[in-house]
């Protein structure tokens, strides 16, 4: 004879698969009939992402859809004065009335939580505020967090092989499972891209490859970029010298 207790068991485990079983068909069915429905929105849907107009009554997806209520809303951040926002808009808690970005009503959140962090003793963070997870009951800033999160992790750099970072740990997109330091990872990226410099026709940069902004369509490394910039500047203050100049001689010539 077998026992009470066994005997419940058996029939629990029988009742347990049976409702995953149950659970199993109802899950393949929903995903069945919303492939079904992407299916015969996808070619509406895919009208209204290149062109961007609004069809009366038209089925779009819910990505296309979002995008549609934050065009029409016609809102106007209250702090930064931005008409886009990601993701949605936000009321804000302390001017009434007044609509928010997503950026601004996070800084907004930050403010009103008035915490500290405990590590560089700062009162505003750019994301949100983090729980220590060495000192219980200290709050944390987002980048003194990740700085921590860094420190106590046990990874390494498989590239340089150090146990340090100065951001987060970062997975390597050639090397199956391994972590890089964000110097490495940088450099990774950048022996990925195959991009070549306009300047120098350099195929290596010493951190990221940028627009060039006279030629479209072409990079700079790191080093050409800075040596455009300063002569970019150079000469926006020669030509704002030069108005200044010819101002002021024709208000003479007046007097």
């Amino acid at each position: 004879m077998l026992s009470l207790d066994f005997e419940y068991a058996r029939t629990y485990v029988r009742v347990r698969t049976l409702k995953r079983e149950r659970m199993r068909e109802s899950f393949i069915h929903i995903l069945t009939t919303v492939t079904r429905a992407h299916a015969q929105t996808h070619t509406l849907c895919f009208f209204f992402c290149n062109t961007h107009i609004v069809i009366p009554g038209a089925d779009i997806c819910q990505a296309c859809y979002r995008v549609e209520t934050l065009a029409l809303a016609d809102k106007q951040c209250a702090k930064c004065e931005s008409r886009k926002t990601n993701g949605c808009w936000y009321r804000s808690k302390v001017i009434q009335g007044g609509s928010l970005c997503r950026k601004c009503y996070n800084k907004e959140l930050t403010k009103l939580q008035n915490k500290t962090c405990g590590a560089c003793g700062a009162t505003e963070t750019t994301a949100s505020w983090y729980n220590s997870h060495v000192k219980i009951g200290v709050s944390l800033c987002h980048r003194c967090y990740y700085r921590e999160r860094a420190t106590i992790s046990t990874k390494s750099c498989v590239a340089c092989g150090s146990d340090k970072t100065s951001g987060s740990w970062l997975k390597s997109k050639t090397v199956d499972g391994a972590y890089l330091c964000v110097n490495c990872y940088y450099k990774e990226l950048v022996a990925l891209s195959g991009k070549e410099c306009s300047s120098c026709d350099s195929k290596t940069t010493s951190s990221i490859w940028y627009n060039s902004k006279e030629e479209k369509g072409k990079y700079l490394c790191a080093k050409c970029y800075s040596r455009d910039r300063k002569r970019l500047l150079r000469e926006q203050k020669e030509q704002e010298q030069g108005k200044a100049g010819r101002k002021t001689t024709t208000t003479a010539k007046k007097k």
